[in-house]
């Protein structure tokens, strides 16, 4: 089993760069909170 982002810290992705706009340099995205995903292997 593994996890990404277990601490569930946010992760912005996307900062505004229009220095004429109010927003400049806020993040105005994020990315998704947490994933998990499982796995098996088999050997033959």
């Amino acid at each position: 089993m593994e996890g990404f982002n277990i601490t569930n810290a946010v992760n912005f992705n996307s900062y505004n760069g229009n220095e004429q706009s109010a927003l400049f340099r806020q993040a105005t995205q994020a990315l998704n909170p947490f994933q998990a995903q499982l796995g098996i292997r088999f050997d033959f």
